[in-house]
């Protein structure tokens, strides 16, 4: 089952350090590639410093007021997804062992989300028919509000990772103990479609 995960790039948090010197877009795709997923980054047209500190991403552009989530979903399925991955790339904290588990609970109803002590986080996955039904509803979809679009089950976890938001310059430095602070800029190689898998598990995540 080809796996695509869509990772909503379109923050400045994108292009931030998350740890061993990657940034929070790179270190998801990682993460989501040891799970056996294809990486999408969605980034805006405008972002030139994200292409430049990704050169082995696949990235979708959005124009102004194009929907991301839209066109994330169009871009996934157009590759094949059978299971599309929608994810916010400033909780860079997910398991790749947490994803694993969610894929393989995807049977019946449009799709999963994992749930941590009562609160449900993401990745939002859902089943490729589910993802086809969420571009015919009207309005603009976001990640959050997917579940009350869809029929999504709810996976327990103890993955706290599928919660943490880090979105503002306060919680990137309660969580990571620095102020907030670009990634190095990669070594340039050879284009890939996808980003190389990295290694490990955040060492800050509970």
């Amino acid at each position: 089952m080809k796996r695509v995960a869509v990772i909503l790039a379109t923050r400045d948090e994108a292009n931030l350090e998350y740890e061993k010197g990657r940034s929070f877009l790179r270190w998801l795709s990682s993460t989501f590639s040891k799970a056996g997923c294809d990486p999408l980054g969605v980034v805006r047209g405008t972002d030139a410093d994200v292409r430049e500190r990704h050169p082995d991403a696949y990235l979708v552009e959005v124009t102004n007021g194009e929907n991301a989530v839209r066109a994330g979903i169009r871009a996934a399925l157009d590759d094949g997804a059978e299971a599309v991955l929608l994810h916010s790339v400033e909780r860079p904290a997910i398991r790749s062992s947490t994803i694993d588990k969610l894929l393989k609970s995807l049977e019946g109803g449009d799709g999963v989300v994992p749930d941590f002590e009562g609160a449900p986080g993401q990745p939002v996955v859902l089943t490729r028919a589910a993802a086809e039904k969420l571009l015919q509803v009207d309005g603009e979809p976001q990640v959050n509000g997917i579940s009350r679009r869809l029929q999504l089950r709810r996976v327990p976890t103890r993955d706290p990772g599928v919660l943490v938001n880090i979105d503002t310059p306060d919680a990137y430095e309660r969580l990571l103990g620095s102020k907030p602070h670009l990634a190095p800029l990669p070594k340039r190689r050879g284009a890939k479609k996808t980003m190389d898998a990295g290694d490990g598990e955040p060492s800050h995540q509970g």
